[in-house]
């Protein structure tokens, strides 16, 4: 019986390994090895004469090659995304060499990042199921997580006493950078020689209507009086492993080609959408500048993509801009369906901090907001009995930093006297055709700002906002009495439809329906046209 041998490798601890430096340099240099890891070196790898043929050129998959692992070729990539890549041999020595110089190569290379990879026997013509492929896959992906799990914790000694250590990643330091002489470890200094080949890469893939040139310094995002704020955007697919685990499912007596064929399509289409969606977004920002409505420093961009091409993205931009690029980029996603038939569904985590605020830190916020975001929409999913998962958005924004976590900030921050919430946030953004009876949504918190910023009355009444955010945080009895002294009963606060008493109360239910709005106006620039202007 015909034998293949299945190899499965999962990239290892990808956070720490990007987000262990405050310099946007190393950041980008370290997201773009990443990528490498599972693209450019795997495929030059695989293109050498011991795994060739192959079905891979340097650009990945071919999708000229008719050849397959059961004719002619050596190995085949079924397919590389989301932080892992699949691959069959001929041989069990092909699999074994390929581990070797992967791992040689990351390790010397590049200093990182870590990978696991596991291997196992594919008995081709087999029709038990539990030696098919698709049986098989699962065996390898449930072995790659028992080996993260099983990894040596222990911290290896560094260095002797007299070792200096990197500052960025507490390694010791093998050299010195360019500009300041700081003593810096291996990885920083492979982070650093690699820049220039990730800001091709990213020039290249975005060119398109594109006249201004990519962000590369937080010290060049705007800022005012008050400092440069920046955005770390975290957004994720909701339920995409099971959409994975569906898709392969569908194939029909789980046939090996017909399922390496229908989950190579499936990752395919998810880096297409991903790929076009932030092409979407850069395009809108091109448009926006030329219309005077976004501030630059240096002629670059107020935004960086940092890990995109998947369900999984992560962008930093200037603070005033984060919500709105994500709200946008989740709207761009609507328009691209995978394979299966339907876009990425998806939700955002926020965080708006100061961009000296250390960067890892930043990014864990944005991830508990993106897992709030989540959470959110399970809830509106299963209420509402929504046929897929709604889009959804939740943000933090801090001068100096969060140091509790995130549900302790809120409960202690944002609760009113009256033991009511300040927070309407997380917010369904209705982007499906489904229709939406809830009243936390992002168009009504976009209207709220808009109506404060920019129609009368109050659009001339800034001092009296902040008092109206404090009469917020008291209680419905406090806003009553803002808008009797203001004579402002009869206009009330902004409208959302059907509830009329919010509008002179402030709250809906237990919740304040124009507290977020006030606390996030300042940090809200419309994508929309108009931009500064009009949202």
């Amino acid at each position: 019986m015909i034998e293949y041998i299945l190899t499965f490798i999962d990239t290892v601890g990808v956070q720490n390994y990007i987000f262990n430096s405050n310099e946007l340099k190393h950041i980008i240099s370290a997201s773009d090895i990443v990528r490498r890891t599972l693209e450019d070196i795997l495929f030059g790898i695989l293109m050498k004469s011991s795994f060739s043929p192959t079905n891979v050129t340097n650009q990945g998959i071919n999708p000229e090659c008719k050849k397959t692992i059961e004719s002619d070729l050596q190995s085949e990539l079924i397919y590389t995304g989301g932080g892992n890549a699949l691959i069959l041999f001929k041989s069990n020595e092909q699999a074994t060499l390929f581990a070797k110089i992967l791992s040689h190569t990351l390790l010397y290379q590049y200093a990182g990042p870590d990978i696991v990879i596991t291997h196992g026997i594919v008995k081709w013509e087999s029709v038990e199921d539990d030696q098919k492929l698709r049986s098989k896959v699962d065996v390898l992906i449930k072995k790659a997580s028992q080996k993260k799990q099983d990894r040596n914790q222990n911290t290896p000694i560094l260095g002797l006493g007299i070792t200096a250590n990197c500052p960025y990643t507490g390694f010791p330091a093998t050299g010195r950078s360019k500009r300041g002489g700081v003593r810096v470890s291996t990885e920083i200094i492979k982070k650093v020689e690699n820049f220039e080949n990730a800001n091709k890469y990213l020039e290249s893939l975005f060119s398109k209507n594109r006249e201004h040139s990519l962000l590369k310094d937080l010290n060049n995002l705007p800022g005012d009086e008050k400092g440069s704020y920046m955005a770390v955007v975290h957004i994720d697919g909701t339920g995409m492993g099971k959409r994975f685990v569906a898709v392969a499912d569908s194939v029909e007596n789980q046939d090996n080609r017909t399922y390496i064929n229908t989950i190579r399509q499936f990752s395919e289409s998810i880096k297409s959408a991903s790929t076009k969606a932030m092409s979407g977004l850069f395009i809108r920002l091109e448009e926006l500048i030329k219309e005077n409505s976004i501030d630059l420093v240096e002629n670059q961009l107020p935004f960086r993509p940092i890990i995109f091409g998947g369900d999984d993205i992560t962008f930093i931009s200037d603070g005033k801009l984060g919500l709105t690029l994500a709200e946008f980029y989740m709207e761009q996603l609507t328009k691209y369906d995978l394979s299966d038939g339907a876009p990425i569904f998806a939700r955002a985590g926020v965080s708006i901090i100061k961009t000296h605020y250390p960067f890892s830190q930043a990014y864990q916020l944005a991830e508990d907001l993106n897992k709030s975001a989540r959470t959110y929409a399970k809830e509106l999913q299963e209420k509402n009995e929504y046929l897929q998962p709604p889009y959804t958005i939740d943000w933090h924004i801090s001068s100096e930093g969060p140091v509790l976590d995130l549900q302790r900030i809120r409960n202690q921050l944002y609760s009113t006297k009256s033991s009511c919430t300040l927070l309407m946030r997380p917010l369904e953004i209705t982007l499906s055709n489904e229709s939406s009876h809830n009243w936390r949504t992002w168009e009504n918190f976009e209207s709220i700002i808009t109506d404060f910023k920019y129609k009368e009355p109050w659009c001339n009444m800034k001092s009296k906002l902040k008092k109206l955010e404090t009469q917020l945080a008291i209680d419905s009895d406090a806003v009553e009495a803002f808008l009797r002294k203001n004579k402002l009963q009869t206009t009330g606060l902004p409208a959302i439809p059907p509830h009329s008493r919010a509008s002179l109360t402030g709250m809906i239910g237990t919740v304040s329906a124009y507290f977020d709005a006030l606390d996030t106006m300042e940090f809200f620039e419309s994508l929309r046209a108009g931009g500064k202007t009009s949202v």
